[in-house]
């Protein structure tokens, strides 16, 4: 009913990624992200669940943007070492057997 809130874009995107539809959730998280979420925290976990979930989909390049952001967005503390850890983890992915 109201397509400019972000907060049910961002959930919608949550509950697709938790059962493993991964483009959907892709979607949905970058609508959310489009429009007005509450705080930045909501757009760290988006984008934390957009890398995640185009990684998932076998898109290891794109999900490494979304970590660089990410970690860009993070100067220091724990959110840096995560998306840093994420971004290890995309560089290695296309390496690991399937």
């Amino acid at each position: 009913a109201q397509p400019d809130l972000g907060l049910s874009h961002y959930l919608l995107g949550r509950l697709l990624f938790e059962r493993g539809a991964y483009d959907e959730a892709q979607a949905e998280l970058g609508l959310a992200m489009s429009a007005h979420l509450p705080d930045g925290r909501f757009v760290d976990q988006a984008l934390l669940l957009r890398g995640q979930a185009a990684l998932l989909a076998g898109r290891s390049q794109e999900a490494q943007q979304f970590f660089f952001e990410l970690r860009a967005r993070a100067p220091s503390g724990a959110k840096r070492l995560e998306a840093e850890d994420m971004l290890d983890r995309a560089k290695r992915w296309d390496s690991l057997p399937p």
